[in-house]
């Protein structure tokens, strides 16, 4: 999904971006704040800084390294079958180690090209995990002159693999734990890992 705005401030901004999410959306805030200062004195943005840190301790949303939701599991599961049954969840999701999510990004002092690397830790959890995962980013600006830069951005999640595993009953028939249907009915979770593209075109007058 792409979006295209016009801003104006001092100045007009074309931007094409592809569509990101909250997490993402701060990162690239932080990458373009970076850029101008640096094309304003690039010794403003000699140290590296962080666009994103991030500690998880929600047990019941489960989100990407990108900061998505791809699965919400209730504290107690009811049968999509016969709703008198039900069974409580939590302790097959609370996830077992700490998890983080972080960004840094530096500014490369002779080329200008601004390189972001981030990671994150995962989850691992009785009936679900998720793998970590590494990002990766780059950005510059392009200065046509005075009045006119051209910026080009990008960055990507790499890893994040989501494994799922079946809760059993007392004859070992598989179910999916969240409502307790048929583990061959478990809908299809969205588990790609994300990644934007950005061109922005700005005129300051």
């Amino acid at each position: 999904m792409k979006r295209l705005c016009v801003l104006c401030f001092m100045g007009c901004a074309l931007l094409l971006s592809t569509h990101v999410f909250a997490s993402e959306d701060s990162h690239r805030q932080t990458v373009h704040r970076m850029l101008m200062t640096a094309r304003a004195d690039p010794a403003l943005v000699r140290y590296p800084v962080l666009s994103d840190l991030y500690l998880m301790k929600e047990h019941s949303n489960f989100t990407q390294s990108s900061g998505r939701s791809f699965l919400y599991v209730p504290d107690t599961a009811y049968s999509a079958y016969d709703g008198s049954v039900s069974y409580r969840l939590t302790p097959f999701y609370t996830p077992k180690n700490p998890r983080y999510r972080w960004i840094a990004n530096y500014m490369e002092p002779f080329s200008q090209w601004l390189l972001s690397f981030g990671y994150y830790s995962g989850l691992q959890a009785d009936k679900l995990s998720v793998a970590p995962s590494t990002f990766l980013g780059l950005a510059k600006n392009f200065e046509i002159d005075k009045a006119n830069t051209m910026s080009v951005s990008w960055g990507q999640w790499f890893g994040g693999k989501v494994t799922e595993r079946p809760c059993l009953d007392s004859y070992d028939r598989q179910y999916w734990c969240p409502n307790l249907s048929a583990w061959i009915d478990r809908p299809t979770l969205d588990t790609q890992p994300s990644r934007y593209y950005e061109l922005k075109y700005q005129w300051q007058f």
